[in-house]
Formats: structure tokens, sequence, C-alpha cells
């Protein structure tokens, strides 16, 4: 095979260019990580609620922003860095971090069979409320997580009043309960799900994501764009 100039590529990468073009259309096609400034924020504030020494009132996040800004993608990647592990002492997996999904609707019975589903424990979906609650709070003092990330939150927004402030309340609730911080991710959508609760209000801090820019996070793409032979008309077309 002819050799190739590979000098703009990071070492890192050069021996996937010599591979077939599947493999490498492939590769392209998977989830990369490319940190830049509201990234970084996010995840430092996520590190400091995980940090937290547990107390009566824990504290909280509400990360927020436009749709396909990225948020799932560092909730993600802070799983990542946080993963769970298994105590043989006690027999009982231990989860620093749980993370689930607002149902589409607030429904408090499809919520705890939505938490109990994440932390891979066997339920009866149609069982009564009162049961899937004691199931889903015995399994999360064994685990003892220090976080529950709730992502979708905005869903919140899909069902009545009395079941956005019902779910509400569960939240307060799981926090004060398991002396845990909430965090909850979605839209710009979810802080009007949460304008309705004074005491949600002042419990959360409100974090903004903004839309992609030239002038924001675009500048940590710059280095690569030009490093492979991209000039700032191609920057602008992204942003």
């Amino acid at each position: 095979m002819k050799s190739l100039p590979l000098g703009h590529l990071l070492p890192a990468v050069r021996p996937q260019a010599m591979l077939d073009n599947a493999t490498r259309i492939q590769s392209l096609l998977r989830d990369r990580w490319i940190d830049y400034p509201r990234a970084t924020q996010a995840l430092e504030s996520l590190e400091r609620l995980l940090a937290t020494p547990r107390r009566e009132r824990m504290p909280c996040l509400l990360l927020y922003g436009d749709s396909n800004i990225g948020n799932t993608q560092i909730i993600a990647k802070f799983r990542r860095q946080h993963p769970d592990e298994f105590d043989e002492r006690l027999g009982v997996e231990m989860r620093p971090i749980i993370s689930m999904q607002m149902p589409p609707t607030p429904d408090q019975h499809r919520f705890y069979s939505s938490l109990l589903f994440e932390l891979g424990a066997p339920h009866n979906p149609a069982a009564r409320l009162a049961v899937l609650e004691r199931l889903a709070r015995d399994l999360l003092r064994r685990m003892a997580p220090c976080m529950l990330i709730v992502d979708e939150v905005h869903h919140l927004l899909a069902g009545t009043y009395r079941e956005q402030r019902a779910a509400l309340n569960l939240l307060k609730f799981l926090a004060n309960d398991l002396r845990a911080s909430i965090v909850l991710v979605g839209t710009e959508d979810a802080i009007l799900s949460l304008q309705s609760d004074s005491q949600m209000v002042s419990r959360f801090t409100a974090l903004c994501r903004f839309e992609w820019n030239l002038t924001a996070g675009a500048i940590a793409f710059n280095p690569l764009i030009t490093r492979g032979g991209g000039t700032q008309r191609i920057l602008r077309q992204m942003f």
C-alpha cells in the first residue's frame, strides 16, 4: 500500500487511516467527546454536587438548554467517570449515580416503574403504587446513591397541573429521603415545569447551556478543523 501523508492527524488516530473504508466509516460514525467551556462548566458543577457531604437539604441542579445541545452526552460522560462498583462484603452493587428519564407523562406509577427498570430490579409494573415505591426506596437505600439524574424533565409539562405538582413532590421526597442531590436535565421548558413550586425553585441552581455559536463552543473545534486542512469558512458553516 502506498504510504499516505498523515502528518495532519494526531498520532493516536493515524493507524485508523490505514484501515479499509468500511472500518474507517464505522469509526467516524461513533460518538466522540470534544470538550468545550460550557461542557466543562457543567461537568465541574456535577462533580461539586457529587462531592457534597450528605446533609438534610442537599443541593440540586437544573441543567437546561436547546434541544440537541448535548446535555445528554454530558450526563453520559459524567456517568462513565463514576462507574458502579460491587461491594463483595455486602453483596450489593453500589451506584454513586443513578440516571433515568422522566416518563413521557409525569405519572408517579410510571416514574417508579422506570426507576426500578434502571435499577435492574424485577417488578410487576401493574403493582400498586405503594408497592413500587417501597421496593424502589429499599433498593435505593441499599445502593446508597449520591445523585439521582432525571433527563427529559420537560416531560412534566405533558401532565395536568395536579400531575406536575405530584411529580415535583416526588422528586423532593426522594431528595430528602435519600439525602442525595437531584439533577434535572431538559430543554428550556424545564424551567416552566419547576416554576409552579417555590420550594423547587429555591432548591435548584439553574445552569443554562446556550445554543452553539461561533464565539463559544466553536472555539474548541477550531484546532481540529484547521489541523485537518479546514478553513474558517467551514467553521462558520457549522455554526
